[in-house]
């Protein structure tokens, strides 16, 4: 598909929707993520597990937990392919609206167009990384060693298209709210659902800063 077919597909209107829908899937699905996730017990912080890149730190959480516990973590991991699904969603329509308000053929809007589709890659990694954690859950102790190489790759390439994607969001705001035809109501509102996306990565990012 090229590009420039972003410019009218989705309609404006259908942008719109898209980014409310996943806004809205997210207050559903949230709850049940916590939920699931506190009584699962699991050791350690989902991101420092899926950035290890190491099976045997996956299995040494795994084994502090009863079959019960199991089942609870692998119903949260369910469930947040569902908030994969809103952001996702958040990350294709978001970075499409502010595109289309720069000039035909412009860096920026050209640019835009790719930093949506990375939206959806970056979904699609996420989901194939929580695929194989549920596939972990099923055989705890002794899954392939390989598969925690695996999802840790796919988990970086969704925490490379986030960043990408928050940069590109930040900079090309900051660029329209110089311009008259885009209100600060409209540059607080892509701030603010780009900040909503991404709340609970930035200690993350800041760790990384820091070490």
């Amino acid at each position: 598909m090229r590009l420039e077919k972003l410019a009218d597909w989705p309609s404006p209107k259908a942008t719109k929707r898209i980014v409310y829908l996943g806004f809205i899937n997210y207050w559903f699905v949230w709850p049940l993520i916590m939920y699931f996730g506190f009584f699962s017990g699991y050791a350690v912080q989902n991101i420092t597990s899926q950035a290890s890149f190491s099976a045997e730190l996956i299995k040494s959480c795994f084994r502090g937990m009863s079959s019960q516990q199991l089942l609870y973590y692998r119903i949260n991991q369910l469930f947040d392919q569902g908030y994969i699904f809103s952001y996702a969603l958040i990350m294709f329509g978001l970075p499409l609206y502010v595109a289309r308000h720069f000039e035909e053929g412009s860096k920026w809007r050209d640019s835009g167009f790719i930093v949506a589709l990375f939206g959806i890659i970056v979904g699609i990694s996420d989901g194939i990384t929580n695929t194989i954690i549920i596939m972990m859950t099923f055989d705890p102790y002794g899954f392939p060693d390989s598969w925690a190489i695996v999802h840790s790759g796919f988990f970086m390439i969704t925490l490379t298209g986030f960043a990408i994607g928050a940069v590109w969001l930040i900079l090309a705001d900051i660029k329209l709210k110089k311009r008259e035809d885009f209100t600060g109501r409209q540059f607080l509102v892509v701030i603010g659902l780009l900040l909503w996306v991404h709340w609970h990565w930035i200690p993350y990012f800041l760790a990384i800063l820091s070490a």
